[in-house]
């Protein structure tokens, strides 16, 4: 059974940036990249324990799928059948930081 996926609120700012930022620099690649990014989050739901745990903040125990260069950032809790994903962003950005302020 698929496990259910969840977003943060702030998931859908990122993804409203990113396209934004996307868009101004090249419409048709911005639309290939949102493309992947949805494909990419769909597909959490299935297998989400084959991605690489995100090291460089292990007290979350968060899982990171690469799109790109956009990183996905997501959790899982096996017990709700549920995952939750906490960022989508750039993978230059300090993303320690960020996590800081939304977990």
């Amino acid at each position: 059974m698929p496990y259910r996926i969840v977003w943060l609120r702030e998931v859908f700012q990122d993804l409203d940036e990113i396209k934004a930022y996307l868009t101004e620099l090249s419409p048709s690649a911005s639309n290939r990249i949102m493309g992947e990014i949805a494909v990419a989050l769909r597909g959490l739901a299935f297998m989400p324990e084959k991605n690489q745990r995100y090291l460089p903040a292990p007290e979350y125990d968060l899982r990171q799928k690469l799109v790109e260069d956009y990183i996905i950032l997501y959790r899982i809790a096996k017990e709700k059948n549920l995952i939750e994903v906490v960022i989508v962003d750039h993978q230059s950005r300090d993303i320690p930081a960020y996590l800081q302020n939304r977990i």
